[in-house]
Formats: structure tokens, sequence, C-alpha cells
């Protein structure tokens, strides 16, 4: 097998993050978000364009945005054409904006479908628990364990505070730390596959559990299921 490319996507309506490893060790991201600045500061930064944001009727916003954001995922798969796409699955409890989000993961499932890229979806809890080691881990959590484990630190990307005291916004490392953390899993799990690894070449038995657990909704772990891909 050829050096793979896999990526890492965790994509929201205003802002998120695509990340893209190889078995080289390569690493390219890409970001895009409603903020000029935040865009400008980003690795491949691109803005949600601007004629679409400010458009006062929203339902009319929301669906030319989707439509823009699908052309830019179909663009990314279609031009970096990786082996498989890692995506964080729905949070079914999440509250305001679920539908909304659901819509969005619904084009990105679709993109890699036509383009017959591999897909895995992954809950939540265990994108916390393979960056993390815990389930429940936070978002600083999260990339304190990017960091620890595989040197990954983003945080060069968020905007420094406007004054003494003011709140920081972290929305672009945090993205881009979920987005390599999925990455990270789709690479893992194509290895393990080809038998490149073992489980005991994991870092940790929470890294393990990412692959061995089973639930009511998934009696069958990760490792005993099929890639989703269209044939």
């Amino acid at each position: 097998m050829p050096n793979v490319k896999v990526m890492g996507m965790d994509l929201s309506l205003r802002h998120g993050a695509v990340v893209e490893l190889d078995e080289a060790g390569g690493c390219e991201h890409w970001y895009y978000t409603d903020r000029v600045g935040s865009a400008n500061r980003s690795p491949s930064g691109v803005r949600l364009p601007a004629a679409i944001m400010k458009i006062d009727d929203y339902q009319l916003r929301g669906i030319l945005r989707l439509v823009w954001l699908r052309a830019w995922v179909k663009s990314l798969v279609g031009t970096c054409k990786p082996y498989a796409v890692a995506l964080e699955d729905y949070a079914f409890d999440a509250g305001q904006g679920a539908h909304q989000l659901g819509e969005l993961g619904g084009i990105v499932r679709v993109a890699c479908w036509d383009k017959k890229t591999r897909l895995r979806l992954h809950s939540p809890g265990a994108v916390k628990m393979f960056g993390a080691d815990n389930g429940n881990a936070d978002k600083e959590l999260v990339k304190a364990g990017a960091k620890r484990k595989w040197g990954v630190d983003f945080n060069r990307y968020d905007a420094p505070p406007k004054k003494v005291g003011a709140k920081l916004n972290t929305d672009i490392s945090e993205d881009l730390t979920d987005a390599y953390v999925m990455a990270r899993m789709a690479m893992v799990e194509v290895m393990l596959r080809a038998g490149t690894i073992t489980l005991k070449d994991l870092g940790s038995d929470k890294e393990r559990q990412t692959f061995l657990r089973t639930t009511p909704t998934y009696p069958v772990n990760v490792l005993g299921r099929e890639w989703i891909q269209a044939v």
C-alpha cells in the first residue's frame, strides 16, 4: 500500500477544521470561519463568504451556507483523495442547533459517499477517550492530551486577548485539535487493519478501548465493522 492519507473533520456551522495525516508523518490542515481575523491567522484559512453571512433572511442564509460548505468539503476530499475520513457522530442529547448541525453532518457524509471514500463515525466520548484518555474530557484536556501524546499544539492560531483579563477565543485550536485526533484515529484503524501495528502498540489502555468497546447501539466494536463506503 502506498503512503496512505487520512482525514479528520471537526465541522460546525460557523467554523470548522480538517486535518490530513499521512503514514510518512506529514500533516496538513485547513480551517474555515465567519471571522476575518481567524481566517487570516489559520493555516489555509478561509472565511465563509460575507455575501452569504450578511443575508437577512436566515432561512436562505442557512441553505446557501450549506451549499458553500458542501462544495468546500467535496473539493478537499476530491483533491486530496484520502483513504479514509473520520467524523464525530451525532450527540443525540445535544440541545439547540442539533437539527442544523445534522444538516451539515448529512452533506459531509454524502460527500464522502459520493467520492467512495471510506468513512468512520466516532462518538464524542470516543474522540475524547482517544485524545485525552478520558471519555468525559473537556476541550482543554483534549488539547493537553494531544500535546502530551503527539506533540500537537495549535494554540498559536488563537487570537490574543484584546485586553488583560479578557477571555481567549480558542475555537481554532479546539477545532484543529479535535480534527487531528480524529485523523489520528483513522490512521490507527488503517494501520491496525493492514497489520502494520497491533493494539499493543497503542499508547494507552484507553486508546485500545476506543477500538474494542461495544455499546447497546453498536454491539460490535469498530474493528469488527466495515468502513462505511459506497460500493
